[in-house]
């Protein structure tokens, strides 16, 4: 079957633009009504024309030759309120072209690797599943009670397809399933930095791997899988190795303490320490005033270790493991990658 009407729409959408704003883009040569009846199949466009939208929206002639679109369903968005209907369709559209892209280039690999989820029939009602359902996820990922030195490295190996986007920054992450069974998580580069980035992975890999009662509120079940991604970054064994069984507060100094070792911010182990009853909720909302004094509402004291550099990997090591294996060949593994064959022969020229 043709699916160019449904590609049309597709790259479009990646785009973040609307009839009108293709047409503008392509200086008026498309009107929007035409656009229209193209994405609806109630005309076809000739060859010309789909070059000049190719051009347009930065897109490979090839793209609209692949088959039916994927769908990435289960979407839990974590962002801001104001994050527009657009933008949200721009995330999720480019989600699912690097999903295409990514199960594609697994395939010609022979490289599937299955999300390895040892928490898939575990029902989390309250915040005191958490811990069971952490720990459980720690001992079957064997990352034992140390802290997880990559967390987007750990994913991968898990079977999670991790994509960044440069996205607006009401948007924080993404998570799904694609209509083939690819577990998907979509993080922002934009204004996010290794622990923020960090945090964000795990709690958009804590909305796949256990149930929630259904009961839940939508707040209710972010909630708990912000609980969920805390418990997986610190264990509450080591948590009160550091900080102790009890306490009537904690120093700023020791947050930053932990937060070095960690990966996972000041606020959140605030959190944590109410949490698994280290403090009360008198002290967690006075150790909320303090920081906010500090460093205002969105701040965060202290850094994370040096060299500490959270980023997908996975994708670009099959690609280029195909290409030196001959699996895939050069103009193939461009398509796979967005490029031209120009472009992928200056980028393998780049990281030898």
């Amino acid at each position: 079957m043709n699916y160019v009407a449904e590609r049309i729409a597709m790259a479009r959408k990646m785009a973040g633009l609307s009839l009108q704003g293709l047409s503008d883009l392509m200086g008026g040569l498309v009107t929007k009504q035409s656009l229209s009846k193209y994405e609806k199949e109630e005309t076809q466009p000739d060859t010309k024309v789909i070059e000049a939208i190719a051009a347009a929206l930065n897109v490979r002639l090839d793209f609209f030759l692949r088959g039916k679109p994927s769908e990435i369903n289960k979407i839990e968005f974590r962002k801001k309120m104001r994050l527009s209907a657009t933008d949200e369709e721009m995330i999720r559209q480019q989600a699912i072209d690097f999903v295409e892209r990514y199960e594609e280039l697994e395939e010609l690999t022979g490289s599937v690797l299955p999300l390895v989820n040892p928490v898939a029939d575990r029902l989390i009602r309250r915040v005191e599943d958490v811990e069971a359902v952490a720990d459980c996820i720690r001992v079957a990922w064997k990352l034992g009670e140390m802290p997880i030195a990559n967390v987007i490295e750990t994913l991968e190996e898990q079977g999670f397809k991790v994509l960044e986007v440069d996205a607006p920054e009401e948007f924080r992450g993404l998570s799904g399933v694609s209509s083939r069974g690819s577990n998907v998580i979509v993080l922002n580069t934009r204004g996010c930095d290794n622990v923020r980035k960090r945090f964000t992975a795990i709690h958009e890999a804590a909305h796949i791997l256990p149930q929630f009662d259904p009961a839940l509120s939508t707040r209710e079940r972010e909630t708990l899988c912000h609980a969920l991604a805390g418990a997986i970054l610190i264990p509450r064994s080591r948590f009160v190795d550091f900080f102790g069984y009890s306490r009537r507060t904690i120093s700023i100094a020791e947050l930053k303490q932990a937060k070095e070792l960690y990966g996972i911010s000041c606020r959140a182990l605030i959190a944590r320490a109410k949490n698994i009853g280290v403090i009360s909720e008198q002290t967690l909302k006075g150790l909320f005033i303090a920081l906010n004094r500090m460093v205002g509402p969105k701040g965060d004291p202290g850094k994370y270790k040096e060299g500490c550099h959270e980023k997908v990997h996975r994708f670009d090591r099959l690609l280029m493991r195909a290409v030196s294996e001959e699996v895939i060949s050069m103009s193939k593994a461009a398509a796979l990658n967005k490029q031209s064959l120009g472009e992928f022969r200056e980028s393998l020229l780049i990281t030898e």
